[in-house]
């Protein structure tokens, strides 16, 4: 098949959209499909760029603008001749689905010129108002929320399958008025890049990581919504009782404020800013790391904790959205309320339980084997036929 994959945010920005994006753009490829991509570039002109590690894909980088002081690394795709440059990538490419990540202004140009082609589209929702909301004045929030809400709605209403990741984002999508076909389809996780192995012994030098101390673990975008604040202060609580370390891997724009928290509250040696991190040493700092910790207050699913579960770890997760479909409390690891106090005492608690980490984290590798890559593109190939079918049928109807 031919599938144009279309998305508002892509790497090298970092989100859990843009990685989602280039994992399923990378995994469909792999699979003998033609793919091409249409996203911002990072700079006010068009490009045509190679997708790394996904040899015959291309990205087609449209001019863009920063959204700053508004989002750090959100980049505005300008409309002027939009639909112009649309219409002379499909008419190149002539795919045969469209397949939406976002709903902002390439999500919203590409339905339009898919409808006017009869090409099927399907939208996989990453988006939560939440994510966003933290960025404008806290008054505003109410009324930004809504109109976000009526905004997604504009397009992903008008889809032929909107993915949900999880049926937590499912749930959500239903109870905001999505009125469109839906189902679940997880974002996935690559087993065989993330797994259980024994680091080599220069990453700890590296990342200056005690070797000698247990290490928590929590990786992702550095700013309020993913709670590091919290993270930071629990463990420093829990590093009273417990000689441990916290390793926090990433950066975003909140790095600076967690960074002098981190000097006010946590004992000496116990907490490790890692900064950015290159692909090819992601993987090992898993392998690093005896217990991960996934805070976020707006996950639709949870790549990171996917990752984590994939490399053996007992996990601690906050209850809310969708990180609870992923865990078994007490099987592999502990769900926690969001508060300093709760999830410091789910350290101490899990760190009591020592002898039982490796049974857990047999445990998290067995609840996130349905998430596998190869099962996803199965299932995402799945929906991609039905929908033609469905449009030929229609069309030989009406011939």
């Amino acid at each position: 098949m031919r599938i144009l994959v279309a998305s508002d945010t892509y790497p090298p920005q970092l989100n859990g959209a843009a990685v989602a994006a280039q994992r399923l753009v990378r995994g469909l490829a792999g699979r003998g499909h033609r793919v091409e991509v249409v996203a911002p570039n990072m700079a006010f002109r068009d490009e045509a760029l190679p997708e790394p590690q996904a040899p015959g894909v291309t990205v087609r980088r449209i001019k863009s603008f920063p959204a700053r002081p508004v989002h750090p690394q959100f980049r505005v795709t300008s409309w002027v001749g939009i639909n112009a440059k649309l219409r002379r990538i499909f008419a190149d490419f002539q795919p045969d689905v469209v397949h939406l990540q976002t709903h902002f202004v390439l999500g919203k140009a590409s339905l339009r010129r898919a409808w006017k082609q009869g090409t099927p589209v399907v939208g996989t929702n990453h988006f939560l108002p939440e994510n966003l909301v933290e960025y404008f004045p806290r008054a505003l929030f109410p009324v930004v929320t809504s109109a976000m809400w009526v905004h997604w709605m504009r397009v992903y209403n008008r889809l032929d399958c909107v993915v949900a990741p999880s049926r937590s984002c499912l749930e959500v999508l239903q109870h905001v008025g999505m009125t469109a076909p839906a189902r679940v389809i997880s974002n996935g996780i690559d087993l065989d890049r993330f797994s259980p192995a024994s680091p080599p012994g220069w990453l700890y030098g590296k990342y200056g990581i005690r070797p000698d101390v247990p290490v928590l673990l929590t990786v992702g975008r550095l700013e309020k919504d993913k709670r590091v604040d919290m993270v930071i202060r629990a463990a420093a609580l829990a590093a009273r009782s417990e000689e441990l370390q916290l390793v926090v891997v990433g950066k975003g724009r909140d790095e600076a404020e967690f960074r002098e928290l981190g000097k006010k509250v946590a004992p000496p040696g116990s907490l490790v800013f890692t900064g950015f991190v290159p692909d090819e040493d992601l993987p090992l700092l898993y392998n690093v790391a005896h217990v991960y910790i996934g805070a976020g207050a707006a996950e639709l699913q949870g790549i990171a904790v996917m990752e984590a579960m994939a490399s053996g770890l007992p996990v601690l997760a906050a209850d809310s959205v969708a990180l609870p479909e992923l865990m078994e409390h007490g099987g592999n690891g502990f769900l926690f309320q969001p508060t300093d106090e709760d999830l410091s005492a789910r350290i101490l608690e899990i760190f009591s339980l020592r002898r039982r980490w490796e049974e857990m984290g047999d445990r998290s590798l067995a609840l996130v084997q349905p998430h596998r890559m190869t099962t996803v593109l199965e299932q995402v190939e799945g929906l991609y036929r039905e929908l033609l079918a469905s449009r030929n049928n229609r069309l030989a109807r009406q011939s």
